[in-house]
């Protein structure tokens, strides 16, 4: 039971370090991470985010306009004073 204990930990933690720790996305400011996770749909372009603890499913990404960001067709652009 111990071992399977220490299993547990060992996955959350691995599950941490590799979220906070994988690189900045757009979402992000130059000085902190935004706590937002981003996922793209190459096959669609679509893209979507949601939060490490959010166990309601992805949300689509929604550019200044409200429209659906796709790589494709609509990427999403901001300005120096939106980043900040």
């Amino acid at each position: 039971m111990e071992k399977l204990i220490e299993i547990g930990i060992f996955l959350v933690l691995l599950f941490v370090v590799i979220t906070v720790f994988n690189g900045k996305d757009d979402t992000d400011s130059k000085k902190e991470r935004s706590g937002f996770i981003l996922y793209t749909d190459y096959g669609t372009g679509n893209q979507y985010i949601s939060t490490l603890l959010d166990f309601t499913g992805h949300k689509p990404r929604l550019d200044k306009d409200g429209k659906q960001v796709n790589i494709y067709t609509n990427p999403a652009k901001f300005s120096k004073e939106e980043k900040k």
